[in-house]
């Protein structure tokens, strides 16, 4: 296993998903916060999403958590596991044989932290974030040559 080559063992693994290219290690950072500060054997990055949601429950679509109703509750948001982010203590780890253990605490992340290329679309969205970036850093490279002139 490739852990068993340190000659300590380390205190946490984060694992930071290639899919998700927006990822900053500041984030990784407060994940590795966030798992010591809640006493965490796990935290996962993800987006809280307050619905409304529905189940089919076979004759017809029903309302998950009451969220037909006019009022919402932050314990009624459901939370999708997105930006790539999984953090585990190395205990945590050993005892489950698997990253998420049984006290998982959660990092809330952006809508850029959180976007996946999972698809071919994604791709091209993404794709086109970078050249747009490009040409950012090109106009200011272009404008401080001409300064200098």
């Amino acid at each position: 296993m490739f852990l068993e080559r340190f000659e300590k063992e380390p205190e946490a693994i984060a694992i930071a998903s290639l899919e998700y290219p927006f990822l900053s290690t500041a984030l990784i950072d407060e994940g590795l916060d966030t798992l010591t500060i809640f006493n965490s054997e796990s935290v996962i990055s993800v987006t809280s999403n307050k619905g409304p949601f529905y189940r089919h429950t076979g004759k017809s679509l029903k309302a998950i958590f009451d969220q037909d109703k006019y009022t919402s509750y932050e314990r009624e948001s459901l939370y999708q596991s997105v930006g790539g982010l999984m953090v585990a203590t190395y205990l945590g780890f050993k005892k489950h044989n698997r990253l998420i253990g049984e006290r998982v605490s959660h990092l809330l992340v952006n809508e850029e932290h959180s976007f996946g290329v999972l698809s071919n679309f994604q791709f091209e969205l993404f794709k086109r974030i970078v050249d747009s970036e490009k040409m950012k850093h090109q106009g200011t490279a272009d404008l401080l040559s001409l300064h200098s002139l």
